[in-house]
């Protein structure tokens, strides 16, 4: 399935409209439905704001790929807080990185 396809079936699936999903990331229809006809193709950041609203990653609305871990081991606040580093802007999400990479190093881990 290619990304205006994809793109089409996830906002169908969560029952929205392209203009409520304009909305949503504070664009215009229009843009929602070019990236649908597949005539365009979202920047970075409208592609943020695209997984976000539609509740999947960025992978998966680009590639169609999907995770190979399985969510129901992964301690549930942690994944959490992590799913909210995809909607960070890059130096906030290098500052998290920075953190958790000095933790492990202090710690040896």
């Amino acid at each position: 399935m290619e990304f205006a396809d994809r793109l089409k079936h996830l906002r169908e699936s969560k029952g929205l409209s392209q203009n409520a999903l304009a909305k949503a990331i504070e664009t215009h229809h229009s843009r929602i439905s070019r990236y649908e006809l597949g005539t365009s193709k979202p920047r970075p950041d409208m592609m943020r704001k695209l997984s976000g609203a539609l509740e999947v990653s960025i992978e998966y609305l680009k590639d169609g790929l999907t995770s190979t871990i399985d969510e129901s081991e992964l301690d549930k606040e942690l994944f959490e807080l992590f799913k909210k580093t995809q909607n960070l802007s890059p130096d906030k999400k290098s500052t998290v990185i920075n953190v958790i990479k000095a933790f492990f190093s202090e710690n040896n881990n």
